[in-house]
């Protein structure tokens, strides 16, 4: 800002408070990941919660939890830094620059390191680049030094252009057997599926697979609205005398999850909290998340027998809770009628099934809920997915109703058209 400004702004400026001036940005950024512990928050994060912007939880911070262990995690975080900028900035098919990085990056780092993923996405930055150029075997043996999806994907992808089809299907049998996520497990079965049927290949090959899974179907003719969902909210609200529906999409389960296992998600383990500015731990979406909190997990299980029992604490929760953030719970969305409501309507099993979910895949499970829920005007429940002209049901969404299908759970695939306007006079 004072850069750019004239002289009568800066003096004005001058007046009014003291300022710094940051000479070094290098060392600046430093400072804030060692503060940080991450390069994505800033000194932004002061001023949204000196405006109450942004509220957050209470938590232990001491040395035992810093996220910096030695001198060289500190130094690999930064070289890490660098090497990705570098990375955005240079030229891109220069293929010796491409596997100087590659080889840069890949540092011995233990999985449980919030580095881990960080060096990982760098690893396949380069190999997706590689393959770009049309060096595809090299790209195979980088992606095959790949950890993290979407590696396998890509090679499988390399092997059908090769022509080498056997071979593809014989890779994703494998990550079907063992998949390293619910999106690995889809592409697996709908990519095979397609190899299967275009070449005709023996039932052999496809006796693994399952058969994609189709919703129920509901067609509506409604009057144009800006949007879609709340055109559906509004239909089924006039239809039917004393029935609900809402427009909540990811937040009802979520909410409930996140205010359910509070102490879990804010409890104070080495890895998780760094600084007083964060919502969720640093390892919230690591492999080994629950493992590392088992123990309260299994407290919390052990403390609910049916849907009194989360309500008694999901209440409480709400209210001493209320407005500090979780990374599952929506407070603009929610609220503490609509949870009473579904906990009187949904089964206790349907809501330990979709914690269940949630909890297996947090980085991928806590999207893809249909964005609908109606309540009868008597009893039960159904979750809608709404599609306007056009639109089609995305892979979080279908795997989220194949396993509602397998669980009994009450769903349907809401089609919206348009009526044509009625022309003035008509």
């Amino acid at each position: 800002m004072l850069e750019n400004s004239n002289d009568e702004f800066c003096n004005r400026l001058f007046q009014q408070d003291s300022y710094l001036k940051v000479q070094s940005k290098d060392i600046y950024l430093l400072f804030q990941m060692l503060f940080f512990g991450n390069l994505n928050q800033s000194m932004t994060d002061f001023v949204l919660r000196d405006l109450g912007l942004c509220e957050y939880e209470s938590y232990i911070l001491d040395a035992e939890h810093r996220p910096y262990n030695s001198n060289l995690e500190i130094q690999q975080h930064w070289m890490l830094h660098e090497l990705e900028i570098s990375m955005d900035s240079a030229e891109s098919s220069d293929e010796e620059m491409l596997l100087a990085w590659f080889e840069a990056v890949s540092l011995n780092i233990d999985q449980k390191s919030p580095l881990y993923r960080n060096c990982e996405r760098l690893k396949y930055k380069v190999a997706r680049q590689i393959e770009r150029i049309g060096r595809l075997d090299l790209a195979l043996s980088l992606y095959a030094q790949c950890q993290l999806p979407p590696s396998r994907e890509r090679s499988i992808r390399i092997y059908q252009r090769q022509g080498n089809t056997q071979l593809a299907i014989s890779k994703c049998l494998e990550i079907i057997d063992f998949p390293f996520d619910d999106s690995e497990t889809q592409f697996a079965i709908d990519f095979s599926s397609r190899l299967i049927k275009r070449y005709k290949l023996p039932l052999l090959y496809g006796q693994k697979l399952s058969e994609n899974y189709q919703p129920i179907i509901v067609d509506l003719l409604l009057s144009q609205q800006p949007g879609v969902e709340m055109a559906v909210v509004e239909y089924y609200n006039q239809s039917i005398t004393g029935q609900t529906c809402f427009f909540l999409e990811n937040s009802l389960f979520n909410g409930v999850l996140g205010l359910l296992i509070w102490d879990v998600i804010f409890e104070s383990v080495p890895g998780a909290f760094y600084n007083s500015f964060q919502y969720r731990p640093s390892d919230f979406y690591a492999f080994d998340f629950i493992q590392k909190r088992q123990s309260i997990f299994d407290e919390i299980w052990g403390s609910i027998k049916n849907n009194t029992d989360i309500w008694c604490i999901v209440s409480n929760r709400w209210i001493s809770k209320q407005g500090l953030m979780n990374p599952l719970v929506d407070w603009n969305t929610l609220t503490l009628d609509i949870i009473q409501l579904a906990l009187q309507r949904i089964s206790y099993q349907h809501w330990l099934n979709i914690f269940k979910r949630i909890l297996g895949d947090l980085r991928n499970n806590r999207s893809g809920f249909p964005d609908l829920i109606l309540f009868p005007a008597d009893s039960g429940y159904k979750l809608i997915e709404v599609k306007g002209p056009g639109d089609r049901l995305q892979k979080n969404q279908q795997r989220w109703m194949s396993f509602f299908s397998i669980h009994d759970i009450p769903h349907e695939l809401v089609r919206v058209s348009w009526s044509p306007k009625m022309e003035k006079g008509a």
